[in-house]
This record gives structure tokens, C-alpha cells and sequence, in this order.
């Protein structure tokens, strides 16, 4: 017989954060934390056994930004970028071991009076900032270039005034934009240059801050103006349409969606003594419902918020208590929240405000070379894939295979084999997913 084709294992690069709650068997990966010291810095924090934060020191200046507000990340997670209100963006390139540096030319300068949301879409090539400072209501267009410098590319016109909360769809086709104090949520189709066109009709019922689902299906946005959260429908041009409000605490801000697109979370600001967290089970209609125990307590004036594909949730305070404190929380299987056992952990930043928070994305495993020992028609041939490896400190937790033959074996392990019922030449392949199940579907 022909002997079978030997192929190169499929790579399964994920170029977002890491989508699925189960837990795993530890958690890894970095956090970050947008703050003040003496002057606007970042805190990279190690996210450790269990989901204990760790400090990575020392904290890393931002440069003349002003204030610190917004972050956002690279999917790839080598750059990092920090919104500040003066109308700057620090630029931050990102080393293995999660340390930061600045990149050349950083702080950039944005079109705008005072940035304050952020966000990278998802192919990596673009960067959006708002404008909190009103006025003409602007949002600023960055290309990303190979090193992680920016270039402004163009300011468009937006129909009312301090966009604040921006998040891009995960297909990358669709920017949404929380515009204050009109309680409206804007959307434009991103073009093949980053431009933007606005689409249909600004949708009632957001406001400042806001997240996309996983599968870009709903967009969530926190109004600060009447205390609610409000749910949205996403067609497929990215116009809205509201599905829903709840109740949220006192000027509620960040808004936080888990990996999996089960729950979401909103920082109440305006609570303290202690601060509060509201929780809601989403589900496939898009209605949201408060979780039980919600809300949860948390450090005072909790402004910033991230979820991590661990099952963990992790909340900065804008308490200018030096030095400050980041809250972490284990999601139970019904999306409650209880403390990590060492929290609050210690920040090396404080005053941590709007889009505070951010985790570098999971990275999916990395290809190895896919074996195979060819065998005659009727009798098992053998295929091996344990090269492949997680680069970001996990582990491959699964393997899918196709085996080109019409036949495909889902978690059939690293070392199958396979009969094939006729002499040809056949491509075989496998998808590889990690302990976060984290594979070659796009997130962001």
C-alpha cells in the first residue's frame, strides 16, 4: 500500500483569552493592574496555585499619561496598553515571565481630551481609545506595528459625546461603544484599514462599562446614570437590540464576562465599607438573572475587574491606600464567588480605576510533529502527538483526531491508532486543546 502521509500537527494557537471554567489543575498566567504610586504605573501580578496573586516587581512607570484608566492587551499577550487621562497610551512590551517594558515612542498621543476605555481587536492589528473628556466625542483609531508602537489612523465622527466603555465582537468586525451620560450603546463596523463606520441606531440602556460574550452573540453595558445592567442582542452587522435590565449596586462600572459566557459581574463603585460585586447567571436568550449571594463583598470602591479561564474573578480597588489591594474570588459551579484564602492580596499600585484590570491570554499549546507508523489496510496503523505543549506553563489536555479517512476519534489521546480499510494516502490531523480548554477557536 501507499504509505499514509505524515503532516505537521496542526497548530492550536488561540489568539484570546482562554474560554471554559472547569478548574483546572493550577492556574498560571499574569495579571496586571493599572494604578498610581507617585505617578501612573502598572503592577504585573503572577497568578499562582490555586489563583494566589504573586507581585512582580517592580511596579512599571507609565510615563506623562495622567491618570491611569483603561487596559487592554494584545491576543498574542506580548504588548500591553494603558489608557490615561491626560490623552495619552502608555505601550508596554511583555516578557515571558510577564515583566513589562516600554516601548519606543511611548506614551503615544491620542486624538482626544482624556482616554478611557481601551481595546485591541482580536487580530491584533488595531487599538481604540475613548474620549471621557466629552466634547466631540471622539474615539481614536491606532494601527499596531510589528514592535507594538502605535500610529494614529483616523478620529470618526461620534454621534453624541464621553464614549467610555469600548469592547471589540470577537470576529473583529464590530467595535461597541458606551456613550455617557446619554445611556446609549453605539456600534461600528470596523473596516479592512481600522476605520470605522457607525451602524444602525445607538441602542438604549449602557453607558459606560460594557464586555462582549465569547461567542459575540450578546453585549453587556453598565449604566451608571440609573444603576442597571442591560443585556443586548447582537445581529450579525453588530446593531443591538436590548434583551434585558437588572438592578445593579451604586455606580456600577467594569463589567466583567466569564470565559465560558455563563456569567457576568460588575463592579459597584460607588459601594464601599466594604465594596460590592453584583453576579448574574446569563443565559442563551441573553437574560440575565442575579446569582444567588449577590452581591458579594469585596475591598472598598472596587473599580476594575477581570475573569480568568481558571474560574477565577479578581477585583482592584480605587482606594488610594498605599500600599493597595486586589481582591480574588473562586466562581462556584452556580457563578458565586468566595474569597481566595489570601486575599486581599497586596498591589503595587493603588487608585486602580475604570478597565483597571487585565490578564495576559492564555496562549493554546504549540505544535509538535505528528507521527505516524504507516500499517497495511485491515490492521492498526499508530499516531503519536505527545510533542505537542502548552507554552505558557499548562498542560494538553486533549487531542482530537481526524484521520482523513472520513473517520475521526474526539479525546482520543496522544498515542491512537487507526484501521483503515483500504491502501491510499491519507492526511491525518489533530486539535490539541489544553487544561483551560484553550484550542484553535479565536476568543477575544
Amino acid at each position: 500500500m501507499s504509505p499514509l502521509a505524515r503532516r505537521p500537527l496542526l497548530a492550536a494557537v488561540v489568539t484570546a483569552a482562554a474560554f471554559g471554567l472547569a478548574p483546572a489543575a493550577h492556574a498560571k498566567g499574569t495579571l496586571y493592574v493599572a494604578g498610581a504610586v507617585a505617578a501612573p504605573a502598572v503592577d504585573a501580578q503572577a497568578i499562582g496555585a490555586g489563583g494566589a496573586l504573586t507581585a512582580i516587581p517592580p511596579a512599571t512607570g507609565a510615563g506623562a499619561i495622567g491618570a491611569s484608566r483603561g487596559t487592554a492587551m494584545t491576543p498574542d499577550g506580548r504588548r500591553l496598553y494603558v489608557a490615561g487621562a491626560a490623552g495619552a497610551v502608555a505601550a508596554f512590551a511583555v516578557d515571558p515571565a510577564g515583566a513589562l517594558s516600554a516601548i519606543a515612542g511611548s506614551p503615544f498621543a491620542t486624538t482626544v481630551t482624556s482616554s478611557r476605555g481601551i481595546a485591541v481587536t482580536p487580530d491584533g492589528r488595531f487599538l481604540y481609545v475613548g474620549d471621557e473628556g466629552g466634547g466631540n466625542g471622539a474615539v481614536s483609531i491606532f494601527a499596531i506595528g510589528t514592535g507594538g508602537a502605535l500610529s494614529l489612523v483616523a478620529e470618526p465622527p461620534f454621534p453624541g459625546s464621553t464614549p467610555e466603555g469600548i469592547a471589540v465582537s470577537p470576529d473583529g468586525r464590530t467595535l461597541y461603544v458606551a456613550n455617557v451620560p446619554a445611556g446609549k450603546v453605539s456600534s461600528f463596523a470596523i473596516g479592512a484599514d481600522g476605520k470605522l463606520t457607525a451602524t444602525g441606531t445607538p441602542a438604549v440602556g449602557g453607558g459606560e462599562g460594557i464586555a462582549v460574550t465569547p461567542n459575540g452573540a450578546f453585549v453587556l453595558s453598565a449604566n451608571k446614570a440609573t444603576n442597571t445592567i442591560t443585556s443586548f442582542r447582537a445581529a450579525a452587522d453588530g446593531t443591538l437590540t436590548a434583551v434585558g435590565s437588572q438592578p445593579t449596586g451604586a455606580v456600577p462600572a467594569t463589567v466583567a464576562v466569564t470565559p465560558d459566557g455563563r456569567f457576568a459581574f460588575v463592579a459597584d463603585f460607588g459601594t464601599a465599607a466594604p465594596g460590592r460585586i453584583s453576579g448574574y447567571a446569563l443565559d442563551a436568550t441573553g437574560t440575565l438573572t442575579p446569582l444567588p449571594g449577590s452581591p458579594f463583598a469585596t475591598f472598598d470602591l472596587p473599580y476594575g475587574l477581570a475573569a480568568s479561564p481558571a474560574g477565577r474573578l479578581y477585583s482592584a480597588s480605587f482606594d488610594a491606600v498605599d500600599p493597595g489591594r486586589m481582591n480574588g474570588f473562586a466562581l462556584g459551579g452556580d457563578g458565586g464567588l468566595s474569597a481566595l484564602g489570601a486575599s486581599p492580596f497586596t498591589s503595587q499600585v493603588h487608585s486602580a480605576e475604570f478597565q483597571s484590570v487585565v490578564i495576559r491570554p492564555n496562549q493554546g499549546p504549540a505544535a509538535g510533529a505528528l507521527a505516524a507508523g504507516p500499517a497495511p489496510a485491515g490492521q492498526a496503523t499508530s499516531f503519536g502527538a505527545a510533542t505537542a505543549t502548552d507554552p505558557d506553563g499548562g498542560s494538553v489536555a486533549r487531542y482530537d483526531w481526524d484521520f482523513g479517512d472520513g473517520q475521526s476519534l474526539p479525546n482520543g489521546g496522544a498515542a491512537p491508532a487507526h484501521v483503515y480499510a483500504a491502501a491510499g494516502t491519507y492526511t491525518a490531523s489533530v486539535t490539541v486543546t489544553d487544561e483551560e480548554s484553550c484550542s484553535t477557536t479565536v476568543l477575544f
